[in-house]
């Protein structure tokens, strides 16, 4: 009896060393898996701030290539308001040259028969 309590301990100090053993082997490995978690946040952190910042480059971007549109759109508008006020000025030099042209024709004729009158 003896020899089977001695073995019994033997047997049991045998399973305490292995659990022993892997109690730290899984300490380790759960400790391990900590820090591989504790990096991955760490990282998905370090991106989500790099997204949030590109996102506030390409919000300012799009607001000044707004601008920029809203700009060069207000210039367009103004080179064809010039265009137009010029083309209708240009239109109104041609009949104001007209008149000028008929009203000329029309002194000529009557200047020529206004001195044949007056050498009656």
């Amino acid at each position: 009896m003896k020899e089977e309590i001695a073995r019994l301990n033997v047997t049991l100090d045998s399973n305490t060393q292995n659990l022993q053993r892997d109690y730290v082997d899984l300490r380790q490995v759960y400790e391990e898996k900590v820090k591989e978690n504790q990096e991955l946040i760490k990282k998905q952190k370090t991106q989500k701030e790099h997204i949030f910042r590109i996102n506030q480059d390409l919000m300012a971007a799009n607001a000044e290539l707004a601008s920029k549109s809203r700009e060069k759109n207000t210039v367009i508008m103004s080179e064809q308001q010039w265009k137009n006020l010029y083309e209708a000025v240009k239109k109104d030099k041609q009949e104001v040259l007209s008149k000028l042209c008929d009203l000329r024709e029309k002194y000529d004729s009557m200047k020529i028969m206004m001195e044949g009158k007056i050498k009656e």
